[in-house]
């Protein structure tokens, strides 16, 4: 801080400073801000501050795709007005297109690194793989939308030395690295809140090209609204500060919006929160799923699990849903979910689409499961079918599977008339079987896979318009399941709750669209896998059939 004071001649604000000194002091530091509270110049001080007080030392900075052109725009831009305004600071060092390279050791610099948008995980993780120096910083910008394999490259660049690792992001969403180390307390917080600025704070320009009062003002009033006589606030709702009560700013060329009252007032646009005071929107009013429907479904889960344990729902056949991937990078998701319950999710990878047929059907028969829904777009469209194909043996009685091969005596009624009558009758699935049931024994089954089209015409429709396609129907359901049933459950599946946060929707033209593939790909990078087998389950066939009489 005395460096980008003193020898830099910069102006820190309070939250600046707290980032600095977390710098300093932790190797992870994650910012979370408002817009132009200023975190941006004072990442590039930090670089500049760390080449020029370690004598060997390497800076990195990257920012999110399309990454030459938001690091030139931002970070690196901020760079470059610190060096005009300090000329000899680096007269050392040879600067080329974000390269600032000491001239008598290569091997101490500030890099801007690229990152490319598209090609595998591989390419993009060897831009930081073998990074290593006494002193070594990595600077993100945009942190929340830079892919997780990067964030795993650098890391196995901090194993020694001095490091140090910068994240900085308006927080938008509650998912990717940045947010699991928040969740997980293995990082440094630090939080820049434009209310405490000290442009907003004195309604002056104290800081030019920062962001001011009038601004916030304006953001205030178009982005909150008053609470109603009577209405008590919440987590979606502020305080007007005592130093705001009065303002007001210019609406337009000629006109002022009225002055603010004392008082809460609730957030109409998620953008309040993370433009404003720099934290995560409690709900955005157009996200799919609910943060805490969310953690309500996990807190059921973890208690039936601390009253049951594992064990499924007695007399529920289970719905497997399925997601086909190749021989590639993603994986083979199969979701099991015991009505209200979600037991969890198989994931497999490095089969071809052949054998993840037959390991899906193995899993169907082994839990007798009453359906398993296939995504089939794609890569999926023979699996339902080869899977139709597999027969299995399965006991009414004992509720076990067995496979192909018949067996005149199920293994698991003998091991069940061997036990002592006591013990016979803790057998609560035993017990619960209905005579019929004990009577018919062993019966041949076969899979029952269906196909599922999510790119074709939606079946159902809901008070907020029609949907668009197949897919953006299941996620609804999924929605719908999690706000209003009461019994549903949902594991501790960090991924998996991780791709639920993400989809947002929007009602276009009276339809419904849910967040494309393509998009939570992106937000997460990587595919959302585990909740597109989730959405399976929610298929319910076909719908009517449409008649015409000509």
């Amino acid at each position: 801080m005395g460096f980008c004071e003193e020898v830099l001649g910069e102006i820190l604000t309070p939250d600046m400073r707290k980032m600095l000194e977390s710098v300093v002091k932790n190797p992870i530091t994650i910012a979370i801000s408002g817009a132009g509270v200023g975190k941006t110049i004072g990442a590039a001080m930090a670089g500049v501050w760390f080449r020029r007080c370690f004598s060997r030392s390497q800076v990195y900075m990257a920012s999110c795709p399309p990454s030459e052109r938001n690091l030139n725009k931002k970070l690196w831009g901020e760079l470059r007005q610190i060096l005009r305004r300090n000329p000899g600071l680096f007269s050392d060092h040879i600067s080329t297109h974000l390269n600032l390279v000491d001239k008598n050791n290569d091997l101490n610099f500030i890099a801007g690194v690229t990152i490319p948008s598209s090609g595998s995980d591989e390419e993009r993780e060897s831009k930081f793989s073998g990074a290593h120096a006494p002193a070594i910083l990595f600077v993100l910008d945009e942190g929340d939308a830079i892919f997780d394999v990067i964030y795993r490259a650098i890391d196995g660049c901090m194993s020694g030395g001095f490091a140090r690792l910068l994240v900085m992001f308006n927080p938008k969403r509650k998912a990717g690295y940045a947010y699991k180390k928040i969740q997980d307390r293995a990082a440094s917080v630090v939080r820049l809140d434009a209310l405490k600025h000290p442009n907003v704070l004195s309604g002056e320009d104290l800081i030019p090209g920062a962001v001011t009062r009038d601004k916030t003002v304006e953001r205030i009033n178009e982005w909150t609204k008053p609470l109603h006589l009577g209405d008590n606030p919440d987590g979606t709702c502020f305080e007007v500060p005592g130093f705001l009560v009065g303002s007001t700013a210019f609406r337009g060329e000629d006109r002022k919006y009225e002055p603010l009252i004392a008082g809460w007032r609730r957030i109409e646009n998620p953008e309040f929160y993370y433009k404003v005071l720099g934290e995560y929107p409690a709900a955005g009013s157009n996200q799919l799923i609910n943060e805490q429907d969310i953690t309500d479904a996990l807190s059921r889960w973890r208690a039936y699990v601390a009253m049951y344990g594992m064990a499924p729902p007695v007399g529920i056949r289970p719905v497997l849903g399925m997601d086909v991937a190749d021989e590639g990078g993603d994986y083979n998701t199969l979701c099991v979910r015991y009505g209200g319950w979600l037991q969890g999710i198989i994931a497999w990878r490095g089969m071809d689409v052949d054998m993840s047929a037959t390991k899906a059907a193995g899993i169907h028969a082994e839990l007798h499961a009453l359906v398993t829904n296939v995504e089939s777009d794609g890569l999926g469209a023979g699996v339902a079918p080869k899977m139709n194909r597999t027969s299995y043996w399965y006991c009414t009685r004992c509720r076990k599977s067995y496979g192909t091969q018949f067996v005149e005596k199920c293994p698991g009624c003998e091991e069940a008339k061997e036990k002592p009558p006591e013990e016979e009758a803790v057998d609560l699935r035993y017990r619960l079987a209905s005579e019929r049931e004990r009577k018919e024994g062993l019966k041949k089954f076969y899979v029952n896979a269906k196909k599922v089209m999510v790119s074709s015409a939606p079946t159902e429709e809901t008070e907020m318009g029609v949907f668009g396609t197949m897919r953006d129907q299941l996620w609804w359901s999924l929605r719908e399941w999690l706000r209003m049933d009461s019994g549903a459950m949902l594991p501790p599946d960090e991924e998996l709750l991780e791709e639920l946060r993400v989809p947002t929707y929007e009602i276009k033209n009276g339809k419904v669209k849910v967040m494309s593939k393509d998009l939570m790909r992106d937000a997460l990078g990587r595919s959302p896998d585990r909740a597109d087998s989730l959405i399976q389950t929610f298929y319910k066939g076909p719908g009517r059939p449409r008649v015409r009489i000509l």
